[in-house]
């Protein structure tokens, strides 16, 4: 079936040279064409503007804006104030997706009449070897909060809060925005978009391929600003403490605890000496002890993140 839905794609860029053509070109030969593409360029300094105007020279859907340097962030919201499509999609510019990635899922969120569709995910190397299919299950009898925050407590479904592999009506997302000048920003517009979405669906097909690359985050130097990893998923538990759906705090607990693990691993024996890390522990631990009054917690689970800070 012919649709003629406008869809604005969103892809933020930044010194990315060696990857951006095979993003763009993975967008602009979508077998969906309806396609507003949104290029928002954060300041590069390398040959990232000149490869985005030669790949976009011919296309007039597509859209280039560069600014100042501001962050992820800082780019995914301009592409939003831009954005003119009924629907809404963010591809980061290291990725690529299929080439019928966008009909597949148009197809979908319109003829099930939702606010938001999720798809499956290829994890990989530069290489191209596959580390993982990520796909998902929708259970019916939950709501969409209640199904986000399940996914969001699995220990092998985390994934759900990143902004791409998603296809959002626009509407739904109206008001919502990522916070500018932090890291691991998906997981604060995930607890944003709990309570935005009335209705969600899925395709297990893997159309999104998200590649890991030796530069990025997860693989760099640790600083301060990576305890934003903590912040995220402390954000996240607390937006399902208020919207009640405290069967899935224990899980949300779970992600504080491996967050801070991690970066307990990263960061070695310097740890602790992250101006963040006090507060932050007196923070999981009252937590903990809350949620232990409440009989959400098993005593294991207390002496376990006691045994964190211990050592």
């Amino acid at each position: 079936m012919l649709h003629t839905d406008l869809i604005s794609v969103i892809i933020p860029a930044y010194n990315v040279e060696k990857y951006i053509e095979k993003c763009l070109n993975s967008i602009i030969y979508q077998t969906y064409q309806n396609l507003e593409i949104i290029i928002v360029d954060d300041g590069s300094t390398d040959r990232t503007p000149e490869i985005i105007r030669q790949a976009t020279a011919d296309d007039k859907r597509c859209v280039y804006i560069r600014q100042d340097n501001a962050g992820l962030s800082a780019a995914r919201n301009t592409g939003l104030r831009y954005a003119h499509g009924e629907y809404v999609t963010f591809v980061d510019s290291d990725d690529y997706c299929e080439l019928g990635m966008i009909d597949r899922m148009h197809d979908e969120i319109f003829f099930q009449e939702t606010d938001l569709i999720v798809c499956g995910a290829v994890r990989e190397e530069e290489d191209g070897t596959v580390i993982a299919r990520d796909g998902l299950i929708l259970e019916k009898n939950l709501s969409p909060a209640e199904w986000m925050a399940k996914c969001f407590a699995a220990k092998d479904r985390t994934w759900i809060i990143r902004a791409w592999g998603k296809l959002y009506r626009r509407k739904a997302i109206e008001g919502l925005s990522f916070k500018e000048g932090k890291l691991y920003e998906d997981m604060f517009f995930f607890a944003d978009l709990l309570d935005h979405v009335e209705s969600v669906s899925i395709t297990n097909d893997c159309l999104y391929h998200y590649v890991n690359h030796a530069g990025s985050i997860v693989n760099r130097p640790k600083t301060d600003r990576d305890f934003d990893a903590v912040r995220g998923a402390v954000c996240v538990f607390d937006r399902l403490d208020e919207l009640g759906l405290d069967e899935y705090l224990p899980g949300a607990e779970g992600k504080i605890y491996a967050k801070m693990l991690e970066m307990k691993k990263k960061c070695g024996g310097e740890f602790k000496n992250f101006e963040s890390f006090d507060r932050m522990k007196v923070e999981h631990m009252l937590r903990v002890m809350e949620l232990r009054k409440r009989k959400l917690l098993r005593i294991k689970t207390v002496i376990r993140n006691v045994l964190l800070y211990l050592f």
